[in-house]
């Protein structure tokens, strides 16, 4: 997805929460034909994303937002500020650190429909999948022009594998603020150029807060593998009243 869809994107959902918030709220009617109850008051939404290094270490960015939900005719919008941030990484990565620490991720405001899924979200609007990520894999190994003769090569393929599955945490999950709490796993196989196999999995797990369908916690998960070798990158969410 290109800077000019996702900016176009942005525009379109914060139309659509403008054109829906001023229809007549008379039609919402929480609980009633699927739909979920969203809560009054501010929440906090923390996520913590971990991706592994070669060396087995990893990089953890931990980020908390002051969310709201404000019901509107066809669901709810969100709108959300972020109040912390914190990075966790090697000291050599300490430069990165701080683009980090510094970055905002923009993916407000969201709009949820009346089953409480994911409709659009700022800059996080596409759902991609393991068969987006095989495509990219396919495409930087066909694009790399790796030697068989490397002796680097095990080490080289995963790190294109990783830059392929990279967009797999990228997008919310559609069922993030009201998930199911049914286990989903997934398993492929991608081909490499020595004739070999990689794999992407894919797994989340999820709570629901008591008396209620909304998030309590949840996490995502994504391994790339070649052989015995694997990498992880996984994300955690948690959302709570505010303090």
């Amino acid at each position: 997805m290109t800077r000019q869809s996702l900016t176009r994107r942005r525009i379109l959902v914060c139309w659509a929460i403008g054109v829906l918030s001023t229809s007549p709220l008379s039609a919402f009617q929480p609980s009633v034909d699927g739909r979920v109850v969203f809560p009054t008051g501010k929440m906090l939404l923390t996520r913590r994303l971990s991706r592994s290094l070669r060396d087995g270490k990893a990089i953890i960015v931990t980020r908390s937002w002051a969310i709201e939900f404000q019901p509107v005719s066809q669901g709810a919008s969100i709108s959300g500020e972020q109040i912390a941030v914190d990075v966790d990484a090697p000291p050599a990565l300490a430069r990165l650190s701080e683009i980090e620490a510094a970055r905002s991720t923009g993916m407000f405001p969201i709009l949820l429909a009346p089953d409480g899924t994911l409709m659009a979200a700022g800059e996080n609007t596409s759902q991609d999948t393991i068969d987006d990520a095989i495509e990219a894999a396919q495409e930087l190994f066909e694009e790399g022009g790796l030697s068989k003769a490397e002796t680097a090569r095990q080490a080289q393929y995963m790190a294109q594998l990783q830059r392929a599955s990279a967009s797999l945490l990228d997008e919310l999950p559609i069922d993030l603020f009201y998930p199911s709490t049914e286990p989903y796993r997934e398993v492929r196989e991608v081909d490499i150029p020595d004739g070999g196999t990689g794999e992407f999995e894919v797994t989340w797990v999820a709570s629901q807060q008591k008396d209620t369908a909304l998030l309590a916690n949840a996490k995502r998960e994504v391994i790339t593998r070649i052989g015995q070798s694997e990498r992880r990158a996984s994300e955690e969410w948690t959302l709570r009243p505010m303090p």
